[in-house]
């Protein structure tokens, strides 16, 4: 018998409903991933973000990249970074081996979310969520992938066989 191992998640992928409308995202490929103890992490309500919110976005601005309200404009970029650091090395201390994020999401997606220009009128490209970015400059060795990768059997399959060879 194998021993578990612990991977992070995003919480609404566990059906956790913490999204900014409320809802979750459950996914039915959890089913199929053996031995593993699933750590949720909700990096917008842990930094104090409420169920309900506005939703975010990633803008460029003349100060850098932005993590910003869209309709009130209020910026979370500090508030989104320390928590982030703080996170990470709870995740550390944490034997974590893997991360699964949110697809998209300004605080967790990995290559996917809109990166809006100033102002936030058009998107000019794509970037990381966020919290995403902070972790992958503090721990780059992690293993990450995100929904829509472990959705696909072969992907899944190779993201769980690449962290279990970290145990």
């Amino acid at each position: 018998m194998t021993e578990p191992f612990r991977i992070a998640i995003s919480s609404c992928l566990l059906g956790e409903r913490v999204r900014y409308d409320g809802e979750s995202k459950l996914q039915s490929w959890l089913v199929d991933c053996g031995d593993v103890v699933w750590v949720p992490v909700c990096p917008e309500v842990e930094v104090g973000m409420s169920i309900p919110r506005e939703s975010i976005q990633i803008e460029e601005s003349c100060d850098g990249i932005k993590l910003l309200g869209v309709e009130s404009r209020q910026d979370w970029t500090e508030q989104m970074n320390n928590f982030a650091r703080q996170r990470v090395w709870q995740l550390q201390a944490a034997d974590i081996v893997g991360y699964v994020f949110k697809a998209r999401s300004p605080s967790c997606g990995i290559g996917d979310v809109p990166l809006m220009g100033a102002l936030g009128q058009a998107v000019v490209g794509k970037t990381n969520g966020r919290f995403c970015d902070v972790l992958m400059e503090m721990w780059p060795e992690l293993s990450i992938a995100n929904e829509v990768m472990m959705s696909d059997a072969k992907q899944r399959v190779e993201f769980l066989q690449r962290v279990q060879q970290t145990r």
